[in-house]
C-alpha cells in the first residue's frame, strides 16, 4: 500500500504492518489504522502515522528505553480489546511531544500509554489508573543530554 502525500513523503507499506486502532485516539476518533516507520534509522523515536488520515502522524517511542522504572499494568480488558494471547509479543508506545528545539522540552504522555499486539497488529491507547506519571513528563536529563536520538 502506498500512502500519498503523508507528512512523511510518500511512503509505500506492506499492508500486513497495518497496525488497526479499533477505538482510534482520542480526539481523532476516525484515525483508525497507521503503521510504524523509524524517524530515522536506529533511532529510539519512530512516527506513528495515520493510513487513514496521511496529514495525521505523532512521534512515538519505548517508554521504557527512557524511564527504566516506569510501570504500565495493562489491564485483561486492554488485553483482549488487542487480541493478546500467551506467546504474543506487545509493543507499548508513548506519544511525545516536541515542543521546541531543545531536548529539555520534549515531553512524553506516560499516563495514557498505546499497547499494540505485534502478532495481530492490533492497538489501543489506555489510560492508567494510578497518576504517578503525567501526560507531560519531560525527557529524563540524561537521555537529554546523550542526544534523545529524535
Amino acid at each position: 500500500m502506498k500512502i500519498d502525500g503523508s507528512k512523511l513523503g510518500d511512503i509505500e507499506i506492506a499492508d500486513e504492518k497495518i497496525i488497526t486502532l479499533e477505538e482510534g485516539l482520542p480526539g481523532f476518533a476516525d484515525a483508525h489504522r497507521c503503521v510504524l516507520v523509524d524517524a530515522r534509522p536506529g533511532a529510539e523515536f519512530k512516527w506513528m502515522l495515520f493510513v487513514d488520515r496521511p496529514e495525521l502522524a505523532f512521534v512515538v517511542a519505548d517508554p521504557f528505553a527512557f524511564f527504566p522504572d516506569y510501570e504500565a499494568p495493562v489491564g485483561e480488558g486492554d488485553l483482549e480489546a488487542v487480541g493478546f494471547s500467551d506467546g504474543d509479543e506487545l509493543a507499548l508506545l508513548s506519544v511525545i511531544t516536541i515542543r521546541g528545539r531543545r531536548k529539555e522540552d520534549t515531553t512524553f504522555n506516560l499516563r495514557a500509554p498505546i499497547v499494540v499486539n505485534m502478532k495481530t497488529c492490533s492497538g489501543k491507547q489506555f489510560v492508567l489508573k494510578d497518576d504517578k506519571w503525567g501526560v507531560r513528563v519531560p525527557m529524563p536529563p540524561a537521555a537529554a543530554e546523550a542526544g534523545g536520538d529524535r
